[in-house]
């Protein structure tokens, strides 16, 4: 329940930084808002999720704790010049120079998070995860909006507001990773074995990265900027329904990683029953009101992004199944090869079919190119797990009585607990 409720706030807090940075900047400007922050930096931040789930992997199943500071901190150093020479080299090729100095500048700090993040699930703390998310996002939303409030209303200025915000968030992560880890010893993990599976697991989080993100890159060199600006916002408005259709996989990651196959597998298939349970509804809601939320929110001017809007929402909730069950092949069976041979596909078919489709009707090809690319990725991903379960799919997709009791009594005590602190909180001010 923190975790739902954290994320629910965080989409909240994600919608008001979208639409600030949109209304205040404009398709255009927004769309230069885009390269430094997603596009020259998406595919080598990417990369970094493998320090992340390393962290995590070796603290959960070869009994690392402080000592895996050490491998992570210098794979982050390591990620961090190695991606700077790509990212420096897209922005050229890009025709924007300008953008060279902060996309490098993304690199470091992103790093840094994917540490706190790979040691909060390793250390079963999974709680900050969601506090590093709900922070995070309501740090950029004041630290931009007071940029836009005492300088001009420019992409450099919110690139720059972005890069101090993610400066301090690195900074405070490292405190407080340093702070928990010192009393916690544990068995030693060398540097090779460390780099050696978060490049594994990194290559697989890249092309699973091109396989989301495709699209927006041929969008950027196929289109205008002004499209551009447009198409980001139809991408953040629909993939931020993943922040609370992602809740499942999150809270039961640590558990994934650390239970048999057989209980894994269970769990697993109870968090796709889940989160379909959750993002069902959501989507479909998202779907009808698509007009009236682009036109309240971000304005008339982009009311040309619904039909790419909607079609995105289709491949989100398609999209919505795959997390738990690349958590239960990437961090139970160390096998992240798995989740790679569906992203790789995937990621093929959406550059080709965007690169087909966008030149002829533009975004909303785009979307249609992501949603069969994801119909295409999760059903392998559904593949291999039903091969290497025996599980049925009628067993992974369609919720129990049991599933639902369970949600219900957990609705329940949830509403209970509050009641009790509220009243407390009551007699406390009365006495």
């Amino acid at each position: 329940m923190y975790t739902l409720g954290g994320r629910l706030l965080r989409t909240v807090l994600a919608v008001a930084l979208g639409v600030l940075i949109a209304r205040v900047l404009g398709p255009y400007q927004r769309g230069l808002y885009a390269l430094p922050t997603a596009v020259y930096t998406g595919l080598v931040t990417a990369v970094f999720s493998g320090i992340s789930l390393a962290v995590s992997y070796f603290m959960l199943t070869a009994g690392a704790g402080r000592e895996i500071l050490r491998p992570a901190l210098i794979a982050a150093a390591l990620f961090t010049v190695a991606g700077a020479v790509p990212v420096a080299a897209a922005a050229q090729l890009g025709h924007n120079a300008w953008a060279v100095i902060p996309s490098v500048l993304v690199l470091p700090w992103s790093a840094v998070g994917m540490v706190l993040l790979g040691y909060a699930v390793g250390s079963k703390q999974i709680r900050w995860q969601t506090t590093y998310a709900l922070v995070s996002t309501a740090a950029l939303l004041l630290g931009i909006g007071v940029a836009f409030v005492v300088l001009p209303h420019t992409a450099r200025v919110a690139v720059s507001a972005f890069l101090a915000v993610n400066a301090l968030l690195a900074a405070a992560s490292l405190w407080i990773v340093f702070r928990d880890a010192v009393p916690r010893t544990g068995n030693p993990v060398s540097l090779r074995a460390f780099l050696v599976y978060a490049l594994r697991v990194g290559f697989v989080s890249l092309v699973t990265l091109l396989n989301y993100r495709a699209d927006l890159y041929v969008v950027a060199i196929l289109t205008t900027t002004a499209l551009l600006g447009q198409y980001a916002v139809a991408i953040s408005a629909a993939e931020g329904l993943l922040v609370v259709t992602q809740v499942a996989s999150i809270v039961t990651s640590p558990h994934v990683g650390s239970m048999d196959k057989k209980g894994a597998a269970e769990l697993t298939a109870q968090c796709v029953r889940a989160t379909l349970l959750i993002s069902a509804p959501i989507c479909a809601v998202f779907f009808f009101a698509a007009p009236l939320v682009v036109r309240v929110l971000y304005g008339a001017a982009y009311l040309p992004l619904v039909p790419s809007l909607r079609v995105l929402l289709v491949a989100v909730l398609v999209l919505s199944l795959g997390s738990p069950i690349s958590n239960f092949f990437t961090l139970n069976r160390g096998k992240p090869e798995v989740a790679l041979a569906s992203a790789l596909a995937a990621a093929c078919v959406c550059l080709a079919i965007s690169w087909v489709l966008v030149p002829r009707i533009g975004t909303i090809g785009a979307a249609m190119a992501t949603a069969l690319a994801y119909l295409l990725g999760e059903g392998m991903r559904m593949g291999f797990f039903m091969a290497a379960t025996g599980m049925r799919i009628g067993a992974i997709l369609v919720p129990t009585r049991g599933d639902v009791e369970a949600y219900a009594l957990l609705i329940r005590s949830a509403a209970r607990d509050a009641s009790r602190r509220a009243l407390r909180r009551s007699n406390t001010r009365s006495a």
